[in-house]
Formats: structure tokens, sequence, C-alpha cells
């Protein structure tokens, strides 16, 4: 297929670097980064606690990888609020909470963490032993399972100690896009989104379409499409979610219609069981072009069921393939590409996902396997 039209404007830092000193707590550090990265595109720190001090006047607690301290979620520990710019959603907040339970032996490690959106924001009440309250009530978007207790796959990763980061940001000059991807080893393994959708199926119903998640395959290699499908609506109609390998959630995207808490499934054109960049992840016979398709949100929650959007500048391809433990390529775009080829470099794809990019010719992953 032809090359998409990348319809806003994206401001990015890319190529940022975390190196490996030895110490699998580092991973606090990339997470500061992170957080910095978000503080310097519009989002606003509300409250936070650093384990000694809670903070509900809009201090940073957060400067240093000592400032991020877990301990069970009933005992002293760090957390901090975020606000995003009202493009985005007017209140909305992301509450990262450092807690940790009797669950997954990595959870209460810096591979994971608590973290929640509340779409009417958080109260200024928070405690060294407990978060905020929200407003209106809260999401879990990175946890474990299905117990919001056990901290979640941030996207560091849980197997790869002894290998350095490179990490990309990206949002759009509206403030209505956000994204972040994680690299490690060779491939693209963490995912942060939050978007507000420009376009809407259903506008007067879904007034604050705003979907987020924050994901991780953890030990495995990619970010993309995952094996599963289930019939949508009636008849023979499919739908693929992009997922983190079973780690976290079932689903990728999450958010609210109205105050109804709904899971999101990103859409794309399947022939009978399988997506086309599945089915045949290789140029089509006649134009010589790889598979590019746009995304779709589809609901999956009880009366909210249907597609009820797009993925602004985000597309779906044929997999980015590296065949995890050997090392070696297989057939597909390779993880890390850049294209066109023409040194313009307007677009990269990490797992299944495509999107906008710099021209920078740097390899987008830590260790690449092709950049052209």
């Amino acid at each position: 297929m032809a090359l998409p039209t990348v319809t806003k404007t994206w401001n990015f830092s890319v190529n940022n670097t975390q190196v490996w000193n030895g110490d699998v707590w580092e991973r606090r550090t990339l997470f500061i980064a992170i957080k910095n990265w978000f503080k310097s595109v519009g989002w606003v720190v509300r409250s936070s606690c650093n384990s000694s001090t809670a903070y509900n006047d809009g201090t940073d607690s957060w400067i240093s990888a000592g400032n991020l301290n877990y301990n069970y979620n009933t005992s002293a520990r760090s957390w901090l609020v975020l606000r995003a710019p009202a493009a985005l959603g007017a209140n909305y907040d992301v509450l990262f909470d450092c807690a940790m339970d009797s669950g997954p032996s990595w959870s209460g490690n810096p591979a994971s963490m608590r973290i929640f959106i509340a779409q009417n924001g958080y109260n200024l009440n928070g405690t060294t032993t407990a978060h905020p309250t929200a407003i209106n009530g809260h999401l879990g978007i990175c946890y474990y399972g299905s117990n919001s207790n056990y901290g979640g796959m941030w996207g560091s990763g849980r197997y790869d100690w002894g290998y350095s980061y490179r990490w990309h940001a990206m949002s759009t000059s509206d403030q209505k896009q956000f994204r972040v991807v994680i690299c490690c080893n060779g491939y693209a393994q963490g995912i942060w989104l939050f978007e507000r959708l420009d376009t809407v199926d259903s506008p007067a119903i879904w007034t604050e379409p705003v979907v987020a998640a924050i994901g991780s395959p953890g030990g495995y290699p990619h970010l993309t499409y995952g094996n599963n499908y289930d019939p949508f609506i009636a008849g023979s109609a499919q739908y693929v979610q992009w997922r983190e390998a079973g780690w976290l959630k079932n689903t990728l995207l999450r958010g609210l219609i109205n105050t109804q808490q709904v899971d999101f499934y990103m859409t794309s054109e399947y022939i009978t069981t399988n997506p086309l960049i599945i089915q045949w992840g290789a140029p089509n016979d006649i134009t010589g072009k790889w598979p590019i398709f746009p995304i779709g949100v589809a609901c999956s929650s009880t009366g909210r069921r249907g597609r009820q959007g797009m993925m602004t500048d985000l597309w779906m391809g044929a997999w980015a393939v590296w065949n995890y433990g050997s090392g070696n390529p297989r057939w597909g775009i390779l993880e890390g590409e850049t294209y066109p080829d023409d040194g313009t470099r307007k677009f990269v794809q990490f797992g299944n996902m495509i999107m906008p990019w710099t021209g920078s010719a740097s390899s987008p992953v830590s260790t690449p396997c092709l950049v052209v």
C-alpha cells in the first residue's frame, strides 16, 4: 500500500538512552526520565510522595532514583499524580503507585508499578501510606492479571537485565496524543499511550474520547498483535487486540465512555481468522508494497460494544520480526525499520505498530535489526 499521510504535527524526543550500570534498580532512573519528558510537554505534577513525605501542593518529590521507594500497599511508599494538558482531557490525572503485594516474584521491583487513570482527577489528600482518592473513580491501566493490587510491567521488561535502554517519546502540537516507546536488547518492549481520538463514531455519547495504555510484553520479544480473537457483534467479523503477551491485562486500551469503565481493542482488516498483516505478512504480489492499515478502536464492554473511533497517525503493518532466542531475523519488516528509504525516514515500525518518525538515521532500538 502507499505510505499513509501524517495528519498532525509531531514533536519528538528520540534516541534517549539509559546505560546499564549493573543495578536492576536503575530502572527508577529510566522512569524519572520519562516522567520529566511528560512535564516538558505540558503535564504537571499535582501531588507526590517519596515515602517519607507526602506533598499535596504540586511538589515533584520524584527527583532521583532514591525517591521511588516500594512497599506494601498499606505501608509508606512512593506515589505521584500527573495531570495532563486540558486538550487531552479536563482534569485528566494519572497515578503512579510504587505499591507491592504478595503477587508475582517481580512485583515490588522497579520493573513493575500500579498505574491508574482518573478522568475527573484525584483529590489532594494523599499520605505516605495511601495514594490520593479519585474524585469520581479511577481505572487501572497497569497491573498484573485481574488484581490491581499487584504492580504491572510498565515497559522496562522483566528479563532484560544487563542491557541498556533506548527510549523515544512523541507528542502532537495540539497536546492530544502522547506516546513513549521503550527499546532494549534489539526490540521495542514497552509502550505508553495517552490519546484523545480525533475520529469518534458517536461524539454525542462519547464526549471525552480518551484512551490510555501502559504495557510491556515482559520477557517476550514484541509489542505486537496477540494471537487471540473473538467474534465481534454478530456473524464472522473479527477484531484483533494488541496486548502485552498475557503479562498484564488482556486488553491494551482502557478508558471511560461517560462514567462506564470500558476495554478497547485495536481493529485491523481480517481474512477468516487472521489479520491480513499476519495472513500475508509480505509485499503485495502486484504492487510490491508492504501492507499498512489504519487502526480502529472497538469496545468489547457490555452496553458499549462496537467500533467507537479511529487512532490518529498510528497504523498496523506486517510483523516487525526478531527471532527471539537465536537473534536471527525472519520474514516481515524488521524491528526498528524506518522508511521510506529516500532519506526522509517519515515512519518507524515497532512490532506491528507504525508511527511517525523524525527522519533520524539513528537506530530506534538499542541493538538494531535493520535501519534503511
